[in-house]
């Protein structure tokens, strides 16, 4: 297993960071095909539990985001959560049926976390010095991910939310923070010379690193409770080691909104 895991990272790396080096519409591009591969996983666990899940508008409602957010900016992007919601109502007003209330909030809310809140990374790209933040949200995460993931499995002990994810461990949230503060502290001394990036400074670099480790933890934990109520493991198969896209993404678009707001 580990194995796998470290081979498919070892694949996936370089394409990420070659499309978040580009910009442009290689990053859109890169992600438009990892929402859209999570938003479709989402549906799918949501739908194992909820009658009425509406597909076609929280695949309408992400493109929406991640046009807006690419092509029109902040104020389209914060207008998306109105526009999609008017969307569902008015998906509604046209069936000849009632509609289901819960598969309407599930919809959305599969929306929210695995569409609205990743397109923030390309709001994020689009700002100036943009290169720098969006490798320090990802880079923190991963650091974030890799730390608990290896001090969790071999020392974990204290369980810190076992009802939604039985494998947290107190050790390995430490070590997660740990690591996320160290490659936070790197790259807030590395600022101005990486990529032609600004220089945060050491002792902010510090503050945003430790926003965006609890951020990565949250968005773990939001998963892990849809996949504990639909009773499954993994959110797919497609990644071999890690499970399914929306595992890996699960902590990162939570990070992405958080860096954002705090570098505006």
């Amino acid at each position: 297993m580990l194995l796998k895991r470290v081979a498919v990272a070892a694949g996936g790396l370089p394409l990420a960071l070659a499309a978040v080096y580009f910009g442009g519409w290689w990053f859109f591009l890169l992600i438009a095909a990892a929402l859209t591969l999570a938003l479709v996983e989402y549906l799918r666990l949501l739908r194992l539990k909820v009658e009425g899940v509406e597909g076609p508008v929280a695949y309408a409602g992400l493109a929406l985001a991640l046009l807006g957010a690419f092509l029109g900016g902040e104020r389209w992007a914060l207008a998306a959560p109105a526009l999609v919601f008017m969307l569902l109502v008015f998906r509604q007003v046209l069936r000849r049926v009632p509609g289901n209330p819960l598969g309407l909030a599930a919809t959305y809310f599969a929306w929210l976390h695995s569409g609205w809140l990743g397109s923030f990374f390309l709001l994020l790209r689009g700002l100036p010095g943009g290169l720098f933040y969006t490798l320090f949200a990802l880079s923190v995460t991963w650091a974030f991910d890799t730390a608990a993931y290896f001090v969790g499995g071999a020392w974990g002990r204290h369980k810190i939310c076992p009802a939604l994810s039985p494998g947290k461990s107190a050790e390995g949230l430490f070590a997660g923070l740990a690591g996320a503060l160290l490659v936070a502290w790197g790259l807030g001394a590395l600022g101005p010379g990486l990529c032609g990036g600004p220089a945060p400074g050491v002792a902010r670099s510090l503050l945003w690193g430790l926003a965006v480790a609890v951020a990565a933890q949250v968005g773990d934990l939001a998963e892990s409770m849809v996949k504990r109520f639909t009773g499954v493991k993994d959110s797919g198969g497609l990644l071999p080691g890690h499970g399914g896209v929306l595992d890996r993404l699960d902590s990162v678009m939570f990070a992405a909104p958080v860096m954002y707001l705090l570098v505006r």
